[in-house]
C-alpha cells in the first residue's frame, strides 16, 4: 500500500518482503530501537538516510504508540535530526526547552 509519494521516491508498506529499502519504523532496529511490526515500511529508490527514515516515520504514523516511538527516535538521534524542518519537531523542541 502506497503511503506517500515524494519528488524523489515513494513510501509504502507491505506484509510481504519487498526488493526495496526498509524505512520508517521498520528501519529502527538498525538504530537500536527494536519494534515488532505486522507490516514493513519500504522506500524506493533504495537508500538509508536517517533523516528520511525519520520523516517517513512521521508520514506513516497510524496511532499514538507509533508517535511515541517517533519521538523516542528523535530524542535518541536529535544531534543528527536537528535540521529537519517539521511542525512536530518544533513542538518537541519547545517541550524540551520548557523542561530545562
Amino acid at each position: 500500500m502506497i503511503i506517500k509519494s515524494y519528488a524523489d521516491g515513494v513510501l509504502f508498506k507491505s506484509i510481504r518482503q519487498q526488493d526495496a529499502a526498509l524505512t520508517s519504523f521498520s528501519a529502527y532496529g538498525s538504530y537500536g530501537i527494536e519494534l515488532c511490526l505486522r507490516d514493513s515500511y519500504y522506500t524506493l529508490p533504495k537508500r538509508a538516510l536517517i533523516k528520511e527514515i525519520f520523516i517517513h516515520s512521521f508520514d506513516s504514523v497510524e496511532d499514538h504508540r507509533q508517535r511515541l516511538f517517533w519521538i523516542l527516535f528523535y530524542l535518541k538521534y536529535r544531534d543528527k535530526l536537528e535540521s529537519v524542518q517539521h511542525p512536530m519537531v518544533d513542538e518537541i523542541k519547545a517541550v524540551l526547552k520548557e523542561r530545562k
